[in-house]
């Protein structure tokens, strides 16, 4: 496998620390991108990779993103990882404009040192099916203690799916955010659900209101991943919002705090601000290891 110089950039930090990790690399214009050792390098080094290239003439970067099971159109936290890196590496600029593949993102500096950029809300349609329902909760093991009669009976778990993502997901809003800590993963069974229904995860939120202004707690378990847990994802983070609202008394304000990954959805930290139309914002610090 070649030899990469990088630098490992943690997104949607909280307070300097966790995190999503992004494996970050520039290279030169000339260099050749073979997705299989990008993919080797995925699993080397143990989390997503962000290739940065810049076209020659310096216009413009471009970025791909590396899973150890290979190349994904767009990964969120990977973007805010890019710029973080450049900025950290001396490139000082406010904002940074990246092509992904067709499209250009434009990604911009807080004043607090976080990053941020446009993403649009997907549509969602609800799963009204106790059959569906029922391998949910065999697949996510929710719970032994509480399992099948008083999630059945109070109806704590509302079902969707997104429509017209990049990277489709089952979307579950928990009537209480201790059915999260709960979780435990039945792999195979989460596997059979997604591939039936055509989606690439299961994203699980419930609104936490301890603590004064409401705010989502979430985990995603991408299929195909074993027990692994995402522990920041931010291309459904809008649909996720908007999908939570329809459920919820809580006014939501225009910036949402999603807090997400592991049993306390304490590993990273995101929001989701309102923008124009269907186009929100999503915003997050950076950790450059």
């Amino acid at each position: 496998m070649p030899e990469y110089v990088g630098r490992l950039v943690h997104a949607f930090s909280i307070d300097g620390e966790r995190g999503n990790p992004a494996f970050v690399c520039e290279v030169s214009p000339d260099q050749p991108i073979v997705p299989e050792q990008w993919t080797k390098l995925a699993i080397h080094v143990g989390s997503e990779v962000t290739c940065i290239q810049p076209a020659h003439d310096q216009s413009r970067r471009s970025l791909r993103f590396f899973t150890a099971s290979g190349e994904i159109a767009f990964c969120g936290h990977g973007t805010l990882a890019a710029a973080s890196f450049l900025h950290e590496s001396g490139d000082r600029q406010a904002s940074f404009c990246f092509q992904i593949g067709r499209s250009a993102i434009r990604i911009d500096r807080a004043l607090d040192g976080g990053w941020s950029y446009p993403q649009p809300a997907y549509a969602s349609y609800v799963l009204d099916d106790v059959i569906i329902e029922a391998d949910i909760l065999r697949a996510l093991e929710i719970t032994r203690a509480h399992r099948p009669t008083r999630i059945a009976s109070s109806k704590a778990i509302r079902v969707g799916r997104s429509v017209g993502a990049p990277r489709e997901k089952l979307l579950l809003m928990l009537a209480d955010p201790i059915y999260l800590r709960e979780i435990v993963i039945d792999a195979n069974a989460r596997d059979q659900l997604c591939r039936r229904l055509d989606v690439t995860g299961v994203y699980a939120c419930a609104i936490r209101r301890d603590g004064g202004v409401p705010r989502l707690a979430a985990r995603h378990f991408p299929a195909g991943c074993g027990d692994h847990e995402d522990m920041a994802t931010a291309g459904i983070a809008p649909t996720a919002v908007r999908f939570a609202c329809l459920w919820s008394d809580d006014a939501i304000d225009d910036a949402v705090i999603i807090e997400q990954g592991g049993p306390l959805c304490d590993n990273a930290r995101l929001s989701v601000i309102g923008g124009v139309g269907d186009w929100q914002r999503i915003a997050g610090a950076c950790r450059v290891a």
